[in-house]
């Protein structure tokens, strides 16, 4: 493996760090941190840098239903919200924060009012970009 970017390394460990908290407890003792690691570093070995295939990749085999049922609510159009549902208890949740970390990906924060419980997502800007050129 070639050495990988600063900027990559902190891309790698954030999608690491969001797809770890996503889990909730019970999953995360049936999980092993590193081997979701792994996998990340597997896989951005071999030219992945899309946050979001990143981690429905890694999570392959174990919360993958989950995931792909929050995916699956997450719009195509980077200028809409969508608000998921907590994972935890079902609420609406709230959009706490939005910005653009990497080029062409912005990461969303968003909280349960009801249970507390917070998630992050990736969207693309790049067809906002297009759009304004």
């Amino acid at each position: 493996m070639s050495a990988l970017s600063h900027e990559t390394l902190k891309l790698l460990q954030s999608v690491l760090d969001d797809t770890w908290l996503s889990l909730r407890p019970e999953e995360q003792e049936r999980t092993s941190k590193t081997q979701i690691g792994v996998r990340i570093l597997e896989l951005a070995a071999a030219g992945e840098r899309d946050p979001v295939r990143l981690r429905n990749e890694a999570m392959k085999g174990g919360n993958q239903k989950r995931l792909e049922v929050a995916m699956a609510r997450t719009s195509q159009d980077p200028d809409e919200v969508d608000y998921p549902t907590c994972a935890n208890c079902a609420a609406a949740m709230q959009l706490l924060q939005s910005k653009e970390e990497y080029p062409g990906y912005s990461r969303q924060t968003f909280g349960c009012q009801t249970c507390g419980h917070s998630m992050t997502q990736w969207r693309s800007t790049l067809r906002q970009k297009r759009k304004m050129k």
